[in-house]
């Protein structure tokens, strides 16, 4: 039996911060980048995605790290799908987070 696919994109005004729960079984992102970090557990399933020419499988309690501008997809590895929840901080929020 496949499960639906679902996702629940939030964005925390006070922090300027978006994040992103989600499950895809199917759904595979095309080739695009993002203008801050991409901070991503996955929770469930086995995700998979292509960066800088290099494809990665992100396995369940997997980090996924991506900088700025970094052009890459993003798909489950199998019709299990996968689950992940990531967050979107930027340049600023790690800036602040330093100093």
């Amino acid at each position: 039996m496949k499960h639906q696919e679902w996702s629940h994109l939030r964005h925390h005004n006070q922090l300027n911060l978006s994040s992103l729960h989600a499950y895809y079984a199917v759904h595979a992102y095309p080739r695009h980048s993002h203008d801050y970090y991409v901070v991503a557990l996955v929770d469930q399933g086995v995700q998979s995605f292509l960066c800088a020419g290099n494809k990665y499988v992100t396995p369940v309690d997997g980090l996924i790290l991506l900088n700025p501008a970094e052009t890459h997809t993003g798909e489950p590895v199998d019709e299990s799908g996968f689950r992940y929840r990531a967050f979107y901080p930027t340049a600023e929020h790690l800036e602040t987070a330093v100093f």
